[in-house]
């Protein structure tokens, strides 16, 4: 059968139509429905880097707590060791996969904003650790130097 056969006056033509509209509409919802769960899995995604930001970020509080104990034996303060406590069990970790997330475009920006935030916060950690570092050192050279 060619379109050319159909007429417009038969009742091959309205069929032929509408079979063909039926296909269209199910190829865009099909597409629609990959995309919402391509969508679902970037979300579900993000929330484990956010989670694992969470675990990084509290390793670094950890750290820097230690690193001002250092400066203060260093400098001959007390050094009371105030434990923090364990937010995060490591070896556990896991996100809520029942929990209900909005499946949108604007929850993927929220996403990507927390992860931002939650690498610059990293980042300013390491610039504070780093400072302690080589306070740490600039410490230990300038006792050396005067054992010597």
């Amino acid at each position: 059968m060619y379109l050319n056969d159909l007429k417009v006056g038969s009742l091959k033509a309205p069929i032929f139509y509408i079979l063909s509209i039926i296909v269209i509409v199910g190829c865009v919802l099909n597409c629609q429905r990959k995309e919402r769960q391509a969508v679902k899995e970037v979300i579900d995604w993000d929330s484990k880097a956010i989670s694992s930001l969470g675990v990084a970020s509290h390793t670094q509080a950890t750290n820097a707590h230690l690193l001002i104990q250092i400066i203060n034996e260093l400098n001959g303060e007390s050094a009371q060791p105030k434990p923090l406590e364990k937010a995060f069990d490591l070896d556990n970790l896991s996100v809520d996969d029942d929990e209900q997330i909005e499946v949108s475009i604007d929850q993927l920006k929220r996403d990507v904003r927390e992860i931002d935030q939650g690498i610059r916060a990293i980042a300013s950690n390491n610039l504070f650790q780093r400072q302690s570092l080589e306070i740490i050192l600039d410490r230990i050279r300038s006792k050396n130097v005067a054992a010597k």
